[in-house]
């Protein structure tokens, strides 16, 4: 049985024991295309917040300015990717209470992104968006694209996610 795993990002680095050479000779050896990347939402235990101040709620955490960000999309940029995706937005928005505290800390999170994939030359996917990150998108730059499906089996069975992909495309098109 497959099921989504609820961990959160600790590190946002290329594993030493996949990619012992890291990602730019991984990007040389397929002869330097232009590369995607995912994120996903950050865990609490993560060493960046020893450096970063962030919300903790429980297993995750969510950094409360643009600064973290900002390094890990110049850090994408060094190994030649041009579109940032970031996955688990729900997660992040209904995992970290810290985040829906206060009116405009989850607005000042993406626009934040958006600003950092700005200086950086990229674009941005969202991926496991609310209505409200798809609305939010109207006035973000960089994102060029959202994609409308869950992840397997999560929260429900597969029947149920055609229904999500079915509405969230409809909402996606419509806000082009």
């Amino acid at each position: 049985d497959i099921s989504v795993p609820p961990t959160g990002l600790l590190r946002w680095d290329a594993r030493p024991d996949i990619l012992p050479d890291g990602i730019p000779a991984l990007r040389r050896a397929l002869g330097d295309p232009p590369l995607a990347t995912h994120c996903r939402h950050f865990a609490s235990a993560s060493p960046y917040f020893e450096l970063h101040d962030a919300w903790r709620d429980g297993d995750r955490a969510h950094p409360k300015d643009a600064a973290l960000y900002e390094e890990l999309l110049h850090q994408a940029s060094q190994w030649g990717v041009v579109t940032f995706e970031h996955d688990w937005l729900v997660e992040c928005f209904l995992g970290v209470r810290g985040l829906r505290e206060a009116p405009g800390r989850a607005r000042a999170w993406q626009e934040g992104l958006d600003a950092a994939a700005a200086r950086n030359g990229m674009t941005l996917q969202w991926c496991m968006a609310s209505p409200a990150d798809f609305l939010q998108t109207l006035t973000l730059r960089h994102v060029t694209s959202i994609r409308t499906s869950g992840d397997y089996k999560y929260f429900v069975g597969n029947g149920a996610l055609w229904a999500w992909f079915l509405y969230n495309n409809a909402l996606a098109r419509a806000l082009g």
